[in-house]
């Protein structure tokens, strides 16, 4: 009797000691209606030019439940390709903020941005 009451008292103080513990869900929270995967898109790293001075940029993706059915870069609104990679010309210094955008067959889209430090000549 004096064993199964040390168990009981061992699992009560395990229980209380564990009493703040937070469980957080692992799902994946790329996840949607459906249980569809958005793509996963990556900008690259940022990088430096100058004025005038042509660089390529090129993004990657991992591909989600749906094929790619769009790529687009923009810098602010204004939409500068629509294609994975392309070349880049800044026409004034400063930095400038590119987004990669990829959407796939199910709607689904991720976005990431990089930075274009550009300097003059």
């Amino acid at each position: 009797m004096q064993n199964k009451w040390s168990g009981i008292l061992l699992l009560s103080l395990l229980l209380m000691g564990c009493s703040n513990i937070e469980f957080v869900s692992t799902s994946d929270n790329n996840e949607t209606n459906g249980g569809n995967k958005a793509p996963v898109v990556n900008a690259g790293v940022d990088k430096t030019t100058q004025v005038a001075k042509s660089i390529e940029i090129v993004g990657s993706v991992i591909v989600g439940d749906g094929d790619i059915t769009g790529y687009e870069w923009r810098e602010n609104t204004q939409l500068l390709s629509g294609l994975k990679s392309f070349t880049y010309t800044p026409t004034t210094e400063g930095n400038h903020t590119l987004t990669f955008t990829a959407t796939d067959e199910n709607d689904l889209s991720d976005s990431d941005s990089m930075v274009v430090e550009v300097t003059v000549n």
